[in-house]
């Protein structure tokens, strides 16, 4: 199947650093270096609320899974409005827990082969709760979670061994 070349849809605006409204937009389970779980998980820029670079993401937040790391997880988990105590089989049941979740990011920058990338530096309470439904998503095949079609309804993810039949 082809394609057509549509400048159009480009959009080179950089993230400057800030705070931003955003949505858990989407993650993926990856094996660090060292051999450790990594939840890479990319948030979407809200749209709904007044702000720059509304619609764009910010890719690549990196939760890798170790016991000096895990005031991380805590965090985003905090600002997502998950309550205090709760516990995960492990961080991809975290990261399921997270997604669709609206919170506020405090953005900096990183650099990289001399290029600037936003990175998040901070977690903090939304200050403005969800005005639409999120679009409900399922995962795929590769553990990267997409969005299901026809479905806006919000939803909690429950495990099987929680069914009563």
């Amino acid at each position: 199947m082809g394609f057509k070349v549509d400048y159009s849809q480009t959009d080179n605006t950089r993230i400057m650093p800030g705070e931003y409204e955003v949505i858990v937009d989407s993650w993926e389970a990856k094996t660090s270096q060292n051999g450790n779980t990594r939840i890479v998980m990319d948030y979407l820029i809200r749209k709904d609320v007044q702000q720059p670079c509304a619609g764009l993401k910010i890719k690549f937040d990196n939760f890798t899974y170790v016991e000096n790391c895990l005031w991380r997880f805590s965090a985003a988990a905090k600002a997502a409005g998950i309550p205090d105590g709760a516990n995960f089989e492990g961080p991809e049941h975290w990261a399921k827990t997270m997604l669709n979740r609206c919170l506020r990011v405090e953005v900096g920058e990183r650099e990289y082969n001399g290029e600037k990338y936003p990175e998040v530096r901070r977690f903090l309470a939304s200050k403005y709760p969800l005005t639409q439904p999120v679009q409900q998503k399922q995962q795929d095949q590769g553990g990267v979670y997409m969005p299901q079609q026809n479905n806006t309804a919000n939803f909690s993810l429950i495990d099987d061994d929680e069914l009563p039949f």
